[in-house]
């Protein structure tokens, strides 16, 4: 099957899942960002490059429903890069690696995007550190549960 086509299959299924039922669960009042998860897993296993064009169509489809910065299709290139970069050396077919890969990368991307929000909101946003933390916490529980659908029985 065509990685640009099953792309845009589970992109769906995942935004699906993100928007019906991850929408009405809450720790805290945070939720697990299933679509970053997904980025991340992706670009982890098809390479930096196709890391950049992925990040660049998510960013751009979360852009389209938020503010009116690009704030998630730079950020989302940037981590789809990095995440592609990394990945091949450090957790492909290593399910257990992939938690602490996706925290580091949630809590990254937690600051870069609030960062961004600030300079371009001129100062008017709060930080929480217990929201990054329980946020970033979240994503990394999920990430072991997705990782199957990525990696086992993958070839590159």
């Amino acid at each position: 099957m065509n990685r640009f086509f099953l792309f845009f299959i589970l992109l769906f299924v995942f935004l699906v899942v993100q928007l019906t039922f991850l929408s009405r669960f809450s720790f805290f009042q945070v939720k697990p960002d299933l679509i970053f998860v997904f980025l991340i897993l992706w670009a982890a296993r098809c390479g930096p490059l196709e890391g950049a064009i992925f990040g660049m169509l998510v960013g751009l489809l979360v852009d389209s429903f938020g503010y009116g910065v690009p704030l998630y299709f730079l950020s989302y290139t940037i981590f789809g890069v990095l995440a592609g970069w990394g990945s091949l050396r450090f957790i492909e077919g290593r399910l257990f690696q992939v938690v602490p890969w996706v925290f580091g990368f949630s809590v990254v991307a937690f600051l870069l995007q609030y960062f961004l929000l600030e300079f371009f909101s001129r100062g008017q946003l709060s930080f929480s550190f217990f929201f990054l933390i329980v946020s970033a916490s979240l994503n990394a529980l999920v990430a072991p549960v997705l990782y199957p659908v990525f990696f086992v029985g993958s070839k590159k």
